[in-house]
């Protein structure tokens, strides 16, 4: 996107300038809200580049994972957390996690009764996947994926939809995976909330390079509406996390003391082992279904 395209949401508005961070231009629609970050990179190649070894692993410049793999319990916790709400609305059947990374939350989906397929960008984190799970992942990126339509019970999108260069191009191919009595799973910042509007552009889900859309309630209802889904519901959702992950996820803040602070290794020897539950209210949850066809 770019400054003074027309809206993404086709809502009659355009894209102006809102604020900088990271040394990017993040861009806000002048009549709906929807936030865009203005790039006109090649999708592929930043994929390729970005989502290697070194964003799961805490490399300088990659504003990833402190150690993906290490934090794998507190993955799977947080996953089990979202699995138990669907389990209510679709307690069985074909599952597919998109951006499934090293396959953790297919792990307790199979345990929970669940058959289960994978998509992941990453060929590195992929290829950590357990073998039992990789058997049932494939390397792709979501828009150079073929699937069967009308395959998939449920699919499940936690942190990625903010991640995609076309996103509704990508949900238009998920609604057609999805089987007609289908649901989706969507996990991602809401930056309509009251904790992200104080937070402004100090909002953690403000990410670039790597964040490419930025969704409130208003606009992801919208976005899911135009592919052909219907919201069933969205809901707030707090998450387990690590302090080595916060002190990661802090660098997104922009905020040079509490950076400083937080990966200082006074607070990381202090505190490095535990895990905090954390609810600011900008973290949701939205389930969706296939709208009904015409009868007429």
């Amino acid at each position: 996107m770019l400054t003074h395209d027309k809206c993404y949401l086709l809502c009659g508005g355009q894209f102006l300038p809102s604020f900088k961070k990271n040394n990017y231009q993040i861009l806000k629609c002048d009549s709906c809200g929807l936030y865009v970050l203005e790039t006109d990179s090649s999708y592929d190649a930043f994929l390729k580049e970005y989502y290697s070894e070194g964003y799961f692993k805490g490399k300088e410049g990659k504003f990833g994972y402190a150690d993906y793999l290490s934090e794998e319990r507190m993955v799977k916790k947080n996953m089990h957390g979202y699995l138990d709400s669907l389990k209510s609305v679709k307690p069985n059947g074909l599952l597919l996690d998109v951006g499934c990374a090293s396959g953790f939350l297919l792990e307790e989906a199979q345990l929970l009764g669940y058959s289960i397929s994978g998509i992941d960008t990453s060929e590195y984190i992929v290829d950590m996947a357990k073998p039992e799970i990789r058997n049932h992942i494939i390397c792709s990126p979501l828009h150079n994926a073929n699937l069967k339509d009308e395959s998939f019970d449920v699919i499940t999108m936690f942190d990625l939809i903010e991640h995609l260069a076309d996103p509704k191009k990508d949900l238009e191919k998920i609604n057609k995976w999805l089987k007609n009595d289908g649901v989706l799973m969507i996990g991602t910042g809401d930056v309509g909330s009251f904790y992200a509007k104080m937070l402004g552009k100090h909002n953690h889900y403000f990410a670039p390079p790597h964040h490419l859309f930025f969704f409130s309630r208003k606009s992801i209802r919208e976005l899911l509406s135009q592919v052909g889904m219907e919201v069933i519901s969205i809901k707030p959702k707090g998450k387990w996390l690590t302090v080595p992950y916060i002190a990661r996820v802090a660098k997104h803040f922009d905020i040079e003391w509490m950076d400083k602070f937080l990966n200082s290794n006074f607070f990381q020897n202090l505190f490095g082992n535990m895990w905090i539950y954390l609810f600011f209210g900008d973290n949701m949850v939205i389930l969706a279904k296939k709208k009904a066809r015409s009868t007429i």
